[in-house]
């Protein structure tokens, strides 16, 4: 049952073009409560960064559970993670890259690819794709159009982030 009041007066309710109308993964059929999510954004900060190293893992089963986390870490910060897109754009590139890779020797290698693609999915439902862009992108000059330069992976990623509701 959502907390609407607490949600309102709070401001926590998030981005109006956020996407919260489709449903989370399991094991989640509704979304998390107000005082676990502001909890678990208060954590993820400290293991973020070997979370992510981890999707490269040369262990199929530490990659695995990796994903797993940062797709549960992401139903719970929501769009909090919009300030850590520098880090997370390259290094989910890098897993998608290390996952074609390894699909060659690793049969685990496709699941895995799946659970960070649903990651992406999810990623794009709570970012709002003006802030991808500057983010992930801050380098590129203006007159310059960056997509010959984009990889498969970057297209998959980019194309997941657009997946924010139209209502803006």
């Amino acid at each position: 049952m959502p907390h609407l009041p607490t949600d309102l007066r709070y401001g926590v309710d998030g981005d109006r073009r956020a996407n919260h109308g489709k449903p989370l993964p399991y094991p989640f059929t509704a979304r998390p409560r107000l005082g676990t999510r502001f909890y678990v954004r208060g954590c993820v900060r400290r293991f973020i960064q070997p979370l992510l190293g981890e999707l490269t893992n040369w262990r199929s089963s530490a990659r695995l559970s990796s994903a797993k986390l940062f797709r549960t870490c992401i139903v719970y910060c929501e769009e909090s993670l919009t300030s850590d897109l520098n880090t997370l754009v390259p290094a989910l590139c890098g897993a998608f890259k290390a996952l074609l890779v390894a699909e060659a020797s690793d049969p685990d290698a496709r699941a895995v690819a799946g659970v960070v693609g649903e990651c992406c999915e999810l990623l794009g439902r709570f970012i709002a794709p003006d802030s991808c862009v500057s983010d992930s992108v801050p380098s590129a000059p203006p007159h310059m159009h960056p997509t010959p330069g984009i990889s498969r992976d970057d297209m998959r990623l980019s194309l997941s982030l657009r997946d924010c509701s139209s209502n803006q």
